[in-house]
């Protein structure tokens, strides 16, 4: 082994004990809370109605088309995960939230005059499993 390798090796020895290993560095930014988590607050065994904010999103609706609503199912713009709903309802300006129901994350919004934001159309779930999701920022 000439010089200029036991050089380099020791220097990337002690190089190696003053940067933080990858592996601590991914595993902080894996546990770390995203912006789009912090965009809702989740209210366990409420709804928000859809007759309170005058309707449900539709998938149909012109502006909907483009936020990954199932296709299946078209009576509400409905989405099968969390992270896919508060991706969607975010870059979708109508959508004021989402509520958790059997599995399915469907979009909730204001389609009626007068009513001050999805906050003012939540209430108590039929079922306790249920999850309303608002938006708030």
């Amino acid at each position: 082994m000439t010089w200029a390798a036991v050089a380099i090796f020791l220097g990337l020895f002690f190089l190696s004990l003053t940067v933080p290993s990858l592996k601590t560095a991914a595993s902080f930014r894996s546990s770390s809370i995203s912006l789009i988590d912090l965009a809702y607050q989740e209210h366990a065994g409420m709804e928000i109605s859809c007759g309170l904010c005058g309707g449900c999103l539709k998938p149909d609706a012109p502006p909907s088309m483009v936020h990954s609503c199932d296709s299946t199912f078209p009576q509400e713009c409905r989405w099968p995960l969390v992270d896919i709903a508060k991706e969607s309802c975010n870059s979708w300006d109508v959508c004021g939230g989402f509520e958790e129901r059997g599995g399915w994350f469907y979009a909730r919004g204001v389609l009626m005059e007068g009513v001050d934001g999805v906050e003012a159309c939540r209430q108590p779930a039929a079922t306790a499993s249920t999850t309303a999701y608002i938006k708030v920022v």
